[in-house]
């Protein structure tokens, strides 16, 4: 996938490493940027528990320096929103 942190293009690759459907999630991302996020959904008591894991490593060089605070702002923010879609999926499920 590609897009654009602050004026510069940014280009990345995920693969799925791991799925097992409604329990496990778990990826990687090569590139500018390498990463590995995984998601456990565990049933606990009346609800699930979420383990969520990311992992980013910036690449070397001046772009990286400059685009490291954005990226973690843009991490933080799909994560935020991913576990938003995962409680309202819950919820309506109830």
């Amino acid at each position: 996938w590609r897009y654009s942190a602050l004026g510069f293009p940014i280009r990345l690759r995920t693969y799925t490493t791991d799925l097992i459907p409604a329990r496990r999630f778990a990826a990687v991302t090569e590139g500018q940027i390498e990463a590995r996020m995984s998601l456990d959904l565990t049933p606990h008591e009346s609800g699930t528990h979420i383990d969520l894991l990311v992992e980013y490593l910036m690449g070397k060089g001046i772009l990286a320096s400059i685009t490291d605070g954005f990226a973690a702002n843009q991490m933080r923010y799909s994560m935020e929103t991913l576990l938003e879609n995962l409680h309202r999926a819950a919820v309506a499920v109830r």
